[in-house]
């Protein structure tokens, strides 16, 4: 009996984990180090006529699981750089793909600190309904601080003040280096 609950709870724990994988649609970059954004990840029609070089749509993916022989909770936190809707003007040079890089790389540095706030979880019964409240309340200070890098850079076009702020969202990167997936 015991080895027919072991093996069905494999199978339920295998349907699960293959569910969420669905969860991530295939037009899709999930943020990995050292890998950066190129080119060929910006699927979206240019819009030629617009000043801007490009736009960047970056989310942040979250599912639960509660293991069914226990009280603990695994919540899943994925930044992800939607390729469909992203595009970049055809007469972008290399160098202008930095403030998307900064941008998504922002994206990655909430979802470390929604992973911290996930680990500090596990355990509590009402995990999902918590974890909910911060992840709602980190989405205004995320767009926040992604119309500040527009606006204090230019769009990017100030680059002394878009390497500036890379350099600063790398450091938030690795201050948060525990909550890298």
């Amino acid at each position: 009996m015991k080895k027919i609950l072991f093996l069905l709870s494999f199978v339920v724990m295998a349907v699960i984990a293959k569910s969420q994988d669905y969860q991530i649609p295939n037009d899709t970059l999930i943020w990995r180090d050292p890998r950066p954004l190129i080119f060929t990840d910006f699927l979206g029609e240019p819009i030629e006529s617009s000043n801007l070089m490009g736009e960047a749509f970056c989310l942040i993916l979250t599912s639960f699981e509660k293991h069914l022989d226990s009280t603990y909770v695994t919540i899943s936190v994925q930044a992800v750089f939607d390729k469909t809707n992203s595009w970049i003007s055809r007469r972008a040079k290399p160098e202008e793909m930095l403030l998307f890089q900064v941008t998504f790389n922002m994206f990655e540095v909430y979802a470390r600190k929604l992973r911290k706030d996930a680990d500090d979880l596990r355990v509590d019964p009402f995990a999902q309904s918590v974890f909910q409240r911060k992840y709602s309340s980190s989405l205004p200070s995320l767009t926040f601080k992604c119309n500040e890098l527009k606006r204090d850079t230019k769009m990017g076009s100030d680059k002394n003040k878009l390497l500036l702020w890379d350099e600063k969202v790398k450091k938030e990167l690795k201050d948060l280096e525990r909550y890298k997936q």
